[in-house]
């Protein structure tokens, strides 16, 4: 039989969260001939038995990077659309009715969101749903999180999937792949998955962009002129850069959070919550302190990466 979609979820000791994102699938609109793959990636808990309550398609593949359980998943897919989602986000129920809708361009060729919802609520919590739709875009855009990824099975093989050697960043790189191929990429609010694991104070805000920077450097070495990637470096040299020569002159301080000070401001406009705009200072400081911290081990990364390849 011919599928038309293949759900792929790779997951990790995710039993508090994989019900909801299978409920969430069987729960679309409209849909049709399905198929449901979850790749675990070793889990401790109870994630397989959930898994299997809701398809037979469940594989324990615990040497995987993320990226290699998705091209795992896809190995075993049969549906003429992928759907990703990770296994801690549930889709509303008119997402695949969205994602059909964009597909009917050809030139399309990724559909997503970088918009994630979440339930829980505190003040850290609250500044951060500011922080991601000061980010909202709803058209064209150069990269989409993986948290939601959907794409022609046929394009998928013809930029051979995910690099497995990526630990962090590999949907920046897919992302780039689908753009270099000519395609479109589309970033919907309407397709913002509830994300149930969200970080939940600043301390796991910090650990989340620390580990997310690790494989920057490698996505900047595979695309040196994309203009996002060079934006990128070039903040992060910046503040590099005056943060040690801050200790020589006062005015050095100003001009090292002189960047964090204008993303503030324009954030703060985007969502009209000027209010706000010391929340947004906190968030881009943070962010900055993390990728900043974490170049050296990016770096060591990337010397591994340029040695096996």
């Amino acid at each position: 039989m011919n599928l038309k979609y293949s759900f792929i979820l790779p997951a990790l000791n995710s039993e508090s969260t994989i019900r909801k994102a299978l409920n969430s699938i069987e729960e679309l609109n409209n849909i049709s001939s399905h198929e449901i793959i979850v790749v675990d990636n070793g889990s401790k808990d109870e994630t397989n038995s959930i898994a299997k309550e809701f398809t037979e398609k469940v594989y324990f593949e615990p040497e995987l990077t993320i990226a290699g359980l998705r091209n795992f998943g896809t190995k075993k897919a049969k549906g003429e659309f992928l759907i990703f989602l990770d296994s801690d986000c549930v889709m509303n129920s008119n997402s695949l009715n969205i994602i059909l809708e964009y597909f009917e361009d050809n030139n399309v060729g990724l559909v997503g969101s970088r918009l994630h919802t979440f339930k829980k609520s505190n003040y850290y919590l609250k500044c951060l749903n500011l922080f991601h739709l000061s980010h909202l875009s709803n058209v064209e855009v150069n990269w989409l999180p993986s948290t939601i990824l959907a794409i022609r099975r046929r394009l998928f093989l013809d930029i051979q999937g995910f690099d497995e050697k990526l630990v962090t960043c590999e949907d920046v790189d897919f992302s780039y792949k689908v753009k270099n191929k000519g395609h479109i990429i589309i970033s919907d609010k309407r397709l913002a998955v509830e994300h149930l694991d969200e970080p939940t104070s600043i301390f796991d805000f910090i650990k989340k962009e620390y580990w997310r920077g690790m494989d920057t450097l490698i996505v900047f070495y595979k695309y040196p002129k994309n203009f996002s990637e060079i934006k990128y470096i070039l903040t992060l040299c910046y503040l590099v850069l005056f943060a040690s020569l801050s200790s020589v002159c006062p005015i050095y301080l100003f001009l090292l959070v002189t960047p964090v000070l204008i993303l503030s401001i324009k954030s703060a406009f985007k969502v009209s919550s000027i209010s706000n705009f010391f929340a947004f200072f906190i968030f881009y400081s943070l962010y900055f302190i993390s990728r900043v911290a974490v170049l050296p081990r990016s770096l060591v990364r990337l010397i591994v990466y340029i040695c096996k390849r």
